[in-house]
Formats: structure tokens, sequence, C-alpha cells
């Protein structure tokens, strides 16, 4: 077989402009009219199988035909996790800057696993991971890395405490956390080798909040018959409904019993740096670890994770590994690789879209978005109090749930079904999305508005369009 002494990859400087300039103005033309779109706009199943399930191609059919099949099957069909009606799950109200972080950093295919390989990238990912640790206020031995997301950062915090405390023994070995913690725990402890029941869930209080009184009784219990407690794990900002479990009654416990203490902040721990969030957070500057999600409340595009851990150390004796093939990228003391901080060793260039962020627009423009985001979530809570069709059940950082009361006398199980439809109605309707949970055996309807281009209208008509939706159901009945 003979080749020739071209790339077979290779495409003009030409025609990488006019690719790059088209992708460009297609996303330009999106960002700007995202808020006219519907939120979610999806076909079905048999669509995806005609226009996508094919073998590969053994000839390339060109960039134009590729694009466009990308363009009007996948990109036009996806549900907007950027809308600015986007309430449902988390929002990921994402900013132009950071992809055009990601876009500089996929095509310098920058590898972030060591100094040697990247040091300018490496040194951006210290710069940025200290200006987290400024706004929470960890210590200066503090150490961190980026990772895909939240889960990932919970995982990495939970096997530092496992070999820090543990020294990997896991026997009798038991972590606390609250009912309403995320799923992430449950599946992180899992892949650590750590069995169901070695996860304890306690109960929350009337707020959503883990129940101090009731933790500390646990741990006293467990240790009587021989149990090790040591983790806790404290929610900053849960899914379900905001809530902040109360971190210094839980540090105080955990420091009479030598308990390791991880705060789950992928979601709300960037409201600290809102007077209000601050006095919810009081005590995660004493955490031993903290995840939080970029791509969540920092504005950031999927995917960027963070894990902060007390004292850098830990984290190398956890995670660092020299094998003769990597001798070459052994560092001096100032030289981080970041692959001895995790679990990967590839790492793509995350750090970036952050930095990029903060540079650009400044920390003041952060805490602008999110002290406006709790001013929305206010005002909507004070709409939905005062509207006879329906009930506030819960309040928190970024969250609102509430539920649509019918006219009639309902059953629960009735209620709950009807609340359940009127979301469905109002997401394939297109307008808005939210998203459903079960709060104290109630169907509720979360509402998360997150988004910095959002106007309290957009409430407005999205609380209205529920309305009509429940009196429709209440005529059908």
């Amino acid at each position: 077989m003979t080749f020739t002494n071209s790339n077979t990859f290779h495409v003009s400087k030409e025609d990488m402009r006019k690719m790059g300039y088209e992708v460009v103005d297609v996303i330009v033309e999106h960002l700007h009219n995202l808020e006219n779109k519907p939120v979610l706009q999806s076909k079905k199943n048999d669509f995806f199988q005609v226009h996508l399930n094919e073998n590969i191609p053994t000839q390339g059919e060109g960039w134009n035909q590729s694009f466009q099949t990308l363009h009007d099957t996948v990109l036009m069909n996806t549900t907007y996790s950027n809308h600015p009606r986007f309430f449902a799950f988390v929002p990921s109200p994402s900013n132009y800057i950071s992809a055009l972080a990601d876009f500089l950093a996929s095509s310098f295919n920058i590898f972030t696993g060591s100094w040697l390989m990247s040091p300018g990238a490496a040194q951006i990912e210290l710069v940025t991971l200290n200006w987290l640790k400024h706004i929470f206020s960890f210590p200066s031995e503090a150490g961190g890395v980026f990772v895909s997301g939240g889960s990932m950062a919970n995982l990495t915090a939970l096997a530092v405490a496992k070999q820090s405390i543990l020294q990997n023994k896991l026997e009798n070995a038991i972590v606390y956390c609250s009912d309403q913690t995320h799923a992430s725990i449950d599946k992180a402890l899992k892949v650590l080798g750590f069995q169901p029941e070695q996860l304890c869930k306690i109960p929350c209080n009337e707020d959503f909040k883990l129940s101090a009184m009731e933790l500390k009784k646990k741990i006293e219990q467990d240790k009587l018959i021989g149990k090790i407690p040591f983790c806790i794990v404290a929610n900053i900002g849960t899914t379900n409904t905001g809530a902040v479990d109360p971190l210094e009654d839980i540090m105080e416990i955990a420091a009479d019993h030598r308990i390791w203490v991880h705060g789950d902040g992928a979601f709300g721990a960037p409201a600290i740096l809102s007077p209000e969030g601050k006095i919810a957070c009081k005590g995660i500057d004493k955490l031993d670890s903290l995840s939080l999600d970029p791509h969540k409340w920092l504005f950031q595009s999927y995917d960027i994770g963070c894990v902060l851990i007390r004292n850098h150390k830990l984290m190398q004796n956890c995670f660092s590994i020299l094998p003769e093939y990597l001798k070459d990228s052994e560092t001096k003391q100032q030289e981080i690789n970041f692959s001895d901080y995790s679990i990967e060793l590839t790492r793509r260039f995350r750090a970036l879209k952050l930095w990029l962020t903060f540079k650009v627009f400044g920390l003041q423009a952060f805490k602008e978005a999110i002290q406006k985001a709790l001013y929305i979530t206010q005002e909507a809570t004070h709409l939905i109090e005062n509207n006879q069709y329906l009930e506030v059940v819960s309040t928190g950082l970024g969250v609102v749930t509430f539920r649509f009361i019918p006219e009639n006398m309902y059953s629960q199980s009735d209620t709950n079904l009807l609340n359940e439809y009127i979301a469905k109605e109002l997401n394939q309707d297109g307008f808005a999305m939210v998203s459903t949970t079960i709060l104290k055996e109630k169907k509720v309807i979360r509402l998360c508005p997150l988004h910095p281009s959002l106007k309290i209208e957009d409430i407005q008509l999205t609380l209205e369009k529920l309305i009509d939706y429940g009196k429709k159901y209440n005529k059908k009945i």
C-alpha cells in the first residue's frame, strides 16, 4: 500500500475560515434568538433513527452535508438548558466567552495532565483555583482540581476522605447525609466499594435541611455498636429545594467525633457571592472538602466541575502515581501535575473558560447575576403566594417549589396527578420548562430561575400558563 505525503485530514486555510465563520454565524444567531425559541423542541425516536442511524461512511460526504445534518437533526432538536425560561432541574445559563474558550482549548488540543505538557494552562488552573479558594475563604494550603461535574467532584472528595480517615479500611465505616442529598453521593460510595447500608440518610426538618440534633444522636448510637462514623455530607443548595444544611452545627458535631465534612455545593455554593448566600453558607470556610459546578451558577458551558480540599497533600496522597513512562513529567515543588490530584491523566483545559470569563467580565458581574437570580426567585415566591390557585411548598437558594390547588376538593394522589399533568403540558408547549419532585408526599413543581437575562414577566407568563392548564384539567374532571 502506498501513501501520499499529504495529510488525509487536511483542510485548507480558506476552508477553515469558511467553516469557522459558518459555525460562528449559527451560534450567534442561536444565542441572540434563544429567548424566542421553544425551550424544549425534540422529535420522537423514530425521527432520529431515520436521520442518524446509518453505517459508518466509507467515503466522507464533505462538510456542507455533514454540518447540515447536524444542524437540522441535533442542534434544532434539543432542550436548551441555557434558555432564560429553562427552570427545570438546575439550569446551565452559559455565556459566549465560555464557549469561545472551549473552542480555543480544543483547537490548540491542550493536555493539562502535566506541567511538562502545558505549563501555562497549569498556571491558569492554579490561579483560577486560588480565586475560588479566596471566594470560599479556604486556607492557602488547600488544593483543588477541575473535573467534569459535581458527580466527579463528589467522588474525588470522598475518595480523599476514605484514604485520609480510613486508610481504605471500609469495614463498619458510615457516611451521613440528609434524605435530600443528591444521588451522586450514593453512586460515588458504590464506586468506592461501600455497601448501601454504610450510607445513613438522616430525615430532614420542616425546611428540608439536615437535622443536626438527629445527626448527633445517630452518630452517638452508631459508635456505641462499633460503627465508625467517618464522613458527613452537608448540602449547600439541594436540587429539590435549594436548602442549605446547618454548616456550623455540623462542623461542631464533626469536630467532637473527628469526622470529615464534605460540602456538596454543586448548585448552591456560588450563592456566597450574594449577601443572602453569605449568611446561608456561614461555615463553608471550615469544610474539609467542597464540590461546586461552575456550569451551573457560575454561568459556564458544559462541562466543568470543581473540588476543593482543605489540605492539598491529601489529594496527592490519594491519587499520585509515577510509573516509568511518566518519569519525564516529574516536577519541581511549584510545578503541579494535576493528574496527581484526581483520577484523570488525560484532561481537557476546563479551567480556561472560567478564567477567561472572570478576566473579561470581572467578579462583580457574577455577583450581580447571582443577586438577580435570588431577587427573581423571591419575586416568583410572592407571585405564587398571592395567587389563589397556587400554594408555596418550599423556598430556598434559587429555588421555589409550589403546586396548583384545584377548586374542587381532590385527594392527595389526585392533586399529585394534576400537578404532574400541568407540568408536562407546559413543557410540551415549549414556552418554559419546569420539573417536578416529591416533598412530604406532595407532587410539587420546581422553579429554578437562574438566567441573567430572565425577566419577571417570564415568570408571570409561566405561572399563568400553568394555571390555565390546571383549570382545563379541572373541567375535564
